[in-house]
Formats: structure tokens, sequence, C-alpha cells
């Protein structure tokens, strides 16, 4: 028993000491395609307005929206993704129009869908809230609820009041 455990031993030693691979050469990564951002004008063809519920929200509290939805351009246009829902929006201080859009919709759509010719319709839009990125109420003021929808050239925005 002895001799078998010393065997052993001497083998997993030798195995030790044996000279190492040689190291790999780096494989270069293969990038998995990812949905890419969709053609910018892709929903042009259609004519969507921002409605808000109200133009006057207290600070910290929220504004409904809906989107009327118009296809006047006499074909048939294709929301590939649901990107009608794939929005960012955000209540942006009336001054700085551009600034960041920081609430994400989430969306859970199977797509596409097919805005035939002559669509007319008011879909529920995102929530408003009147506070910050970081959860703090708003300062009153003039701001806009502002909306980008992929593929939609144009930042909707309609203005609201703020107040205490």
């Amino acid at each position: 028993m002895k001799l078998l455990v010393a065997a052993t031993l001497l083998l997993g030693a030798c195995a030790s000491n044996a000279d190492p691979q040689p190291p790999r050469a780096p494989q270069s990564a293969t990038a998995i395609p990812s949905e890419s951002e969709p053609d910018r004008g892709r929903l042009d063809g259609l004519t969507i307005t921002l409605v808000l519920e109200q133009s006057t929200v207290r600070s910290g509290h929220e504004i409904a929206s809906f989107l009327d939805i118009r296809n006047d351009s006499g074909k048939a246009i294709t929301d590939p993704r649901c990107l009608r829902v794939s929005t960012s929006s955000a209540l942006v201080p009336a001054d700085d129009p551009d600034a960041e859009l920081w609430q994400q919709g989430v969306v859970d759509c199977g797509g596409p869908f097919i805005y035939e010719a002559g669509f007319i319709d008011r879909r529920t839009g995102p929530t408003f809230m009147a506070r910050d990125k970081f959860g703090e109420p708003l300062a009153p003021g003039d701001y806009l609820a502002a909306l980008e929808i992929p593929g939609y050239s144009q930042r909707l925005t309609q203005p609201v009041e703020v107040t205490d």
C-alpha cells in the first residue's frame, strides 16, 4: 500500500514538473450582431401628436399622456418592433429642450405592428413625472414634456407648468 501511495505521489510530482502547455494565441472575439438602431425616419409617414392630460402639475406628481396617431401617407407603415412604445421621455426645462430624456419605456411586444393607410387612433403615452432622474421633485417653473420615439425623426414636446 505504501508503494502505491509513493508511486502516485511521484507521478503527480512528475506531471507538475512537465513542460507547461504553450500559451494559446488569443482568439478574436466575434461580435454578436445586435438589433441596430432603427432607421431614422422609418415612422415619419405617420403624424404623431403628444397630448397631455393636463398642462399643469404639482411638483413630485405625474401627468398622463396620449399619442394621437394618423397615417395619411396613402400606404401602410410598419413598426417592426413596437418602436412607438420604446420611448425616452422626461419633463425638461423649457429653456433646455434638448436635455436628457431619462425615462425609458419598458417594452414587451411581439411586433411588427402595421399602421394601414388611413389609420387614426389615440394610444396611451408615457406618464411624465415631475421629478428629476434622482427622484427629487422638480422646482416650480416652466418645463416641456418631451418624448422621443425611435424611428421618428422629431422630438415631440408640450409645455407644462410645474407648481408647488
